[in-house]
């Protein structure tokens, strides 16, 4: 499991990379559909992890192990919680103009708003009003 957290870690910082970077002139259209493709895809991968791993907090026993299990759970939720933060902190200190080209996002951010982390729940709450005050203002309601 440490190896995947640590993957997630890696791959969270790589997000970040590949969506601040601007398209070059001389990428072709099939570069730039698979970079953007990949960033949609691991996005949602870590925000589904980090939903089915915190959902899945509950305690069914107080036995010795059950206990060790579910402390061992929640140190992986609060690792996974803080790469979600993470990633929600990144988008959120993009420009317009990147944010303009990331409503892909919106919908994938929709379950983290039931999350039991209002950190969490905030950032997304912040990252959404952002979106639709500024770049998104008016892609969906026009007049």
């Amino acid at each position: 499991m440490e190896n995947a957290l640590y993957g997630m870690q890696w791959m969270t910082k790589l997000l970040l990379k590949l969506a601040k970077e601007d398209f070059s002139e001389g990428e072709d259209e099939a570069h730039q559909k698979s970079r953007q493709q990949l960033i949609q895809e691991q996005t949602k991968n870590i925000f589904k992890t980090f939903v089915e791993k915190e959902s899945n907090m509950e305690l069914v026993s107080t036995s010795p192990d059950d206990l060790m299990l579910s402390a061992s759970k929640a140190r992986e939720v609060a690792y996974i919680t803080q790469l979600v933060s993470q990633l929600l902190d990144g988008y959120m200190h993009f420009d317009d103009d990147m944010l303009s080209k990331m409503a892909w996002l919106c919908p994938m951010m929709s379950p983290l708003i039931q999350s039991n982390n209002r950190a969490v729940r905030v950032s997304v709450q912040q990252l959404v009003s952002r979106m639709f005050e500024g770049p998104l203002a008016g892609s969906f309601f026009s007049s």
